[in-house]
């Protein structure tokens, strides 16, 4: 067996800022003091989730969706088989760790964006809140934080299936990059792309969601402004 470079540092990072950005928004109250870090944290997540689509299609091999996505028959072969405790190692994504990605990135998205157009009261926030109204937005904003929680538990309990079937670590690869492979495998693997081949689309995601940042402060700051002042009464003498 020897130990082989499999994942990539732009992957690698991806992996753990998206956990971290997810996680914070599924465990943190987003109301009062709370609501700046729940934006910033949706806003990263959303240009993270946009940065790992460019990645897909240009790097490492594992990276790649050609290398990971299959057709749904694979998939439910895959699972067929994980129900019966029969889990195969595979260099990179199996079947079901592949689709499991695809549709993570699906509801970062929508629920990214949902959040970020729900925050502000009906007519701000750009052309979705005045089509469907802050109100249907907040609510399937809510309806989709609430089905990425289930499918967060169900992406840890198909990690905790996989090492106790397999005995493969994968989380330590997804750390270090490396997995250890059989000789055969690893002289066939190809090598990582340079991570310096991400610095261009980083940069974009990075702006992306300082932009959109900015633009839902503002909008909710504008919102504020807007607001009716309370009635004010007036005491009366005695």
């Amino acid at each position: 067996m020897k130990a082989v470079s499999v994942w990539d540092l732009p992957t690698r990072l991806f992996h753990w800022l998206l956990a971290l950005c997810v996680g914070a928004n599924l465990i943190i109250d987003p109301r009062g003091e709370w609501f700046p870090v729940h934006v910033a944290a949706g806003c990263t997540a959303l240009g993270l989730a946009l940065f790992r689509i460019v990645w897909g299609f240009i790097g490492s091999c594992r990276s790649l969706f050609a290398d990971f996505v299959r057709s749904p028959r694979v998939v439910l072969k895959e699972l067929r088989a994980a129900l019966r405790l029969k889990v195969e190692r595979h260099i990179g994504h199996n079947p079901l760790g592949g689709s499991m990605v695809v549709v993570l990135l699906v509801m970062t998205l929508a629920t990214a964006a949902t959040g970020l157009f729900s925050g502000t009261r009906e007519g701000l926030g750009g052309p979705f809140v005045g089509l469907i109204g802050g109100r249907g937005l907040r609510e399937l904003h809510g309806t989709l934080g609430n089905l990425m929680i289930f499918l967060v538990i169900l992406h840890l309990c198909g990690v905790a299936l996989h090492y106790l079937v397999t005995r493969e670590n994968i989380v330590g690869a997804m750390i270090t990059g490396r997995k250890r492979l059989d000789a055969a495998a690893a002289g066939a693997e190809p090598p990582l792309v340079s991570a310096w081949r991400a610095v261009i689309p980083a940069v974009l995601a990075v702006a992306l969601g300082a932009y959109l940042w900015s633009q839902a402060h503002f909008a909710a700051g504008h919102a504020a402004a807007m607001a009716p002042a309370p009635p004010v009464i007036a005491e009366t003498a005695n």
